[in-house]
């Protein structure tokens, strides 16, 4: 990307996803998630070598079939 100025990158957290345990880093910081369904939204001045770790959390579900 180049240029100049501030712009907005949306990461849409799925609804399967667990509430909690989740996390998302930008450059080795910490950022607050939101609930499951909802955007992580990051409004920034982006440079090179920006990186974003997004973890989501996966839940496993057994059912008994008959």
């Amino acid at each position: 990307m180049s240029g100049s100025g501030t712009s907005t990158l949306n990461l849409r957290i799925p609804s399967w996803a667990s509430s909690g345990g989740g996390n998302a880093f930008l450059n080795e910081e910490a950022l607050a998630l939101p609930s499951p369904g909802n955007f992580l939204s990051i409004r920034r001045s982006w440079r090179s070598g920006d990186k974003i770790t997004l973890v989501l959390p996966l839940g496993l579900i057994t059912e008994r079939l008959e």
